[in-house]
């Protein structure tokens, strides 16, 4: 008997294992569970499972997808939330349904996530969506999988954007709504990446068959741009404040790692980019290190926000460590081997790492070194899920 499955969510621009010609988004997670598997051949093993969600789409979107990844079938977007966006509800022949990674996934079969980045914001809304018992479809029967919140054995979270970050007003989205801003950054990558979508020709044909952005489901492109059903607006505290409502369940552990690549600035509060931060991500830790608003709109509204000027060049520190928005969260700062008690958010390390030092992105100093201390962190939450069966 098998351990239960490791799941690694990619977060915004990411790909799973079927994706970029199999180069691992995830880094040394797929070793660092391998060599948990030679270290038990007599015992059960764990699974390392790497789904591709949209690289730019929703939560919504990207928890649907997810769940008929692992359980398989054509992925069901709900349809009171296609009926409100204005995309299709279900997306016939999905290939990625026809090949599940875990189609025996229950609440006897349960699995641990781990969600990068975005990746951990969709793993929560997957669980609320789990919970309400009737929301994902078995095609073949007509009726809903009798899924529940115990389906997730644990979620850990790693440079995790729970509560937004600033980084998507200041490439463009609107300060007071969230949504992306005309004639903006943000309109302008998204509006490229939309234009590679499209593209008949071979090198669009190219782009779709290692780097599909999933937006299949899309009848009219334009629309994704203009609404909140996008990662743009997901990612910004309005986008985040709209999923106040996710509960942590009772029966679930939750563990949080966080990362951090800024300094105070020598005479201010203000954070600037720490050395060795990755140079594609210097300005916007300039940015965030300093960032004041205002922002209009919030239904919590935020009236300081020196709290967030700690970051790891994308997402800042406060925003990683614990969804705050909502109900109040109960937290613990463990010791290192525990105990772990489930319905509480752990509170791990803080890792002198920027936000892809975590994942295979290039990084201008990606060395030996910086291999072995992925790998370090990998094995950890490897042997954290395991400890949990």
């Amino acid at each position: 008997m098998n351990r239960h499955p490791i799941v690694f969510v990619h977060g915004l621009l990411g790909w799973g294992s079927r994706k970029l010609a199999g180069i691992p988004y995830f880094g040394m997670a797929g070793l660092a569970v391998f060599l948990a598997r030679l270290a038990t051949l007599n015992a059960r093993r764990p699974r390392a499972l790497f789904p591709s969600v949209g690289p730019i789409s929703s939560n919504h979107d990207r928890a649907c997808e997810l769940f008929y990844q692992l359980k398989g079938g054509d992925v069901h977007y709900g349809p009171a939330h296609a009926a409100e966006h204005l995309h299709a509800e279900t997306i016939q022949g999905w290939a990625k349904g026809a090949r599940p990674l875990f189609p025996q996934w229950d609440a006897a079969h349960p699995v641990h996530f781990v969600g990068q980045a975005q990746g951990a914001s969709t793993v929560r809304l997957l669980q609320h969506l789990l919970a309400q018992r009737d929301f994902f479809v078995n095609r073949e029967t007509g009726k809903p999988y009798p899924t529940s919140a115990g389906w997730i054995r644990s979620i850990t979270t790693l440079s995790a954007v729970h509560n937004g970050t600033a980084t998507a007003y200041i490439v463009g989205c609107s300060t007071n709504t969230g949504l992306i801003g005309r004639h903006s950054t943000a309109e302008y990558l998204v509006r490229s990446l939309l234009a590679c979508a499209g593209d008949r020709s071979l090198p669009g044909f190219l782009q779709r068959r290692f780097f599909d952005l999933e937006l299949g489901h899309w009848r009219d492109l334009s629309q994704f741009q203009r609404g909140k059903d996008n990662a743009a607006y997901d990612l910004s505290l309005h986008g985040a404040q709209d999923l106040a409502f996710i509960d942590d369940h009772p029966s679930t552990h939750y563990f949080s790692f966080i990362t951090s690549k800024t300094k105070p600035l020598a005479g201010s509060n203000y954070q600037v980019p720490a050395n060795g931060m990755n140079l594609a991500f210097r300005y916007i830790a300039e940015e965030l290190g300093c960032f004041t608003g205002p922002l209009a709109g919030l239904k919590y509204p935020v009236e300081d926000f020196q709290p967030w000027w700690q970051n790891d060049g994308l997402v800042p520190v406060y925003s990683q460590d614990v969804p705050r928005w909502g109900k109040p969260r109960r937290v613990e700062r463990p010791a290192p081997d525990g105990p772990f008690r489930p319905g509480i958010w752990n509170i791990m390390d803080t890792l002198d790492m920027d936000h892809m030092e975590t994942v295979a992105l290039p990084h201008f100093s990606l060395t030996l070194r910086d291999q072995r201390r992925q790998l370090r962190l990998y094995s950890r939450i490897c042997r954290l899920a395991m400890s949990l069966d």
